[in-house]
């Protein structure tokens, strides 16, 4: 062979093979394989790739992850009799339910804007409910936070106007509709609840290029009919049937409401203040939400909106006087939960003075104020004084909790 010279090999820089792989760590899903050592030339256009990823992440280093919200076949079949403790068997024909504030978090922080109400009654062939994908770049993810909750700006979803009206008219999150049989017997359910609640889940999530992430909101109806606010509940039936004393064939929240469970036995209620059982149902509709079949969430009380609310300048001193005016009755002068009115409520108010505020928010403690306690896990008769109050009279309150809890007033 004269005439035509060998191509030149290509001697390997170990410094730059470093340098390029630790460059690339962040971005390592975009690759296939782990990239070894690099020789020079090839180094050279991973690095010009990482700056592709860098400037142009839509086109270069984005995918979409995918939500979906499933019923499990309890919802879509129904639950049968084998596994309702007194023998009932349960079939639902509405599950109606409001998901938002949906964001993962990990590589970064994705958002999925607006409101979607399902019916997760009906039947999806075991594949739930598409939400929209959220493109999210390369990478892993470790958290995913969504809410149930009066709907906001609608943008997707199976249900119907009608149940979508249904929600917003009742202030409400969730809607359920089904009929429990036992032998010849059947007991008609219709059921709204008024439900502002986060959820904080755990997920092991990953998009890059050969792999699109996803994960299912996972809803389990059966934590309605539960007997046991903690672990070991069973499903029972019996004494939300015996609380249909006219006899119509339909339990409404209202009769619900009038059942005690202080004496019954077998419903636990881990030491809450819980005396009725509707209120019991409304507490067990806080555990419906989970990821990925059984994948447990930790609850996020404060809705995003209020969580991003710039704290507006208080004037500390309108503090007592607002205080006196709006809170005392109930709270008490000294925030103990023990005010003229306070002996006749349930729950009794809170003591504003034993609140542990390491681990409360400013955020919360406004969105409390602002928004009241009518609705599920507080189920309060306080009122929301975001009408009657501007965001400053609301922080002066916020600061004036903190003044209670140090027993400076």
């Amino acid at each position: 062979m004269t005439g035509q010279a060998l191509p030149r090999a290509v001697t390997p820089s170990p410094s730059l093979a470093r340098r390029t792989i630790a460059d690339m760590r962040p971005f390592a899903s975009c690759w296939p394989d782990d990239p070894g050592i690099l020789d020079t030339r090839t180094a050279e256009t991973m690095r010009r790739a990482l700056v592709l990823c860098a400037c142009l992440p839509a086109l270069a280093c984005q995918g979409t992850y995918e939500l979906r919200a499933y019923g499990e076949a309890f919802v879509e079949a129904g639950i049968p009799a084998s596994e309702v403790s007194d023998g009932w068997s349960i079939r639902f024909t509405e599950f109606v339910v409001s998901v938002g504030e949906v964001s993962i978090d990990g590589r970064e922080r994705r958002e999925l804007p607006g409101w979607y109400v399902f019916d997760l009654a009906q039947p999806s062939d075991g594949r739930g409910r598409l939400l929209d994908g959220i493109e999210a770049s390369f990478g892993d993810y470790d958290t995913l936070r969504y809410r149930f909750a009066e709907p906001g700006e609608i943008v997707g979803g199976n249900a119907t106007s009608s149940q979508i009206a249904h929600l917003v008219d009742n202030d409400a999150a969730l809607h359920v509709v089904g009929t429990a049989t036992k032998g010849d017997r059947t007991i008609a359910f219709d059921w709204t609840f008024k439900i502002s609640f986060g959820h904080l889940c755990r997920i092991s999530g990953r998009v890059n290029r050969n792999q699109h992430g996803g994960t299912q909101l996972t809803i389990h109806a059966d934590h309605l009919l539960l007997d046991d606010l903690g672990p070991n509940g069973v499903i029972a039936f019996d004494l939300i049937a015996a609380a249909d004393v006219d006899e119509d064939g339909l339990v409404v929240p209202a009769e619900l409401a009038q059942v005690n469970i202080l004496t019954e036995e077998r419903y636990q209620t881990e030491g809450r203040d819980i005396r009725d059982l509707w209120t019991f149902i409304g507490n067990l509709s806080l555990t419906l939400g989970h990821v990925d079949g059984e994948g447990g969430c930790d609850p996020s009380y404060t809705p995003e909106a209020y969580q991003k609310l710039s704290r507006a300048t208080a004037d500390t001193a309108q503090g007592p006087a607002l205080y006196a005016a709006h809170c005392a009755e109930c709270h008490g002068e000294h925030g103990a939960g023990d005010g003229p009115l306070a002996a006749e409520m349930r729950p009794r108010p809170t003591n504003l003075a034993m609140l542990d505020h390491a681990a409360i928010s400013d955020a919360y403690l406004f969105f409390r104020i602002a928004e009241g306690g009518g609705f599920f896990p507080y189920t309060s008769t306080m009122p929301g004084f975001r009408q009657q109050l501007t965001d400053a009279e609301i922080w002066a309150l916020v600061d004036y909790v903190y003044v209670l809890e140090h027993g400076q007033h």
